[in-house]
């Protein structure tokens, strides 16, 4: 039960059972991709009806990499929660700090 395999694959169904719960991941919501490092992609993933947003991030390196995301432009934040890891994320003046490990992905519900 602890194979490579079996890990692997718990994830990625744990990812997708989250990832069923948000209208912001319906195929037909918008999307903006955000400026960042290039070793971060990151967008805004918003629902079709404009009720929810949800921030994703992706570290696409094989390092820890920290970065400031900057929302002041695009959305006004009030409560922040990273729903894979299931904790708040800080925010100040409309900017969250990620820290991430190398491949990790952060999916930031935004109210």
């Amino acid at each position: 039960t602890d194979s490579l395999r079996c890990l692997v694959f718990s994830k990625y169904y744990n990812l997708l059972k989250i990832r069923k719960k948000y209208k912001a991941f319906n195929p037909s919501a918008g999307q903006k991709i955000i400026d960042t490092k290039k070793e971060i992609f990151c967008m805004l993933r918003t629902s079709v009806d404009k009720k929810q947003n949800i921030l994703v991030c992706i570290n696409i390196s094989d390092k820890q990499i920290s970065q400031e995301v900057d929302l002041n432009e695009i959305i006004e934040i009030k409560k922040a929660k990273d729903v894979v890891l299931n904790n708040k994320i800080e925010f100040i003046c409309n900017k969250i700090t990620l820290s991430l490990n190398p491949f990790q992905i952060s999916w930031i519900v935004l109210k």
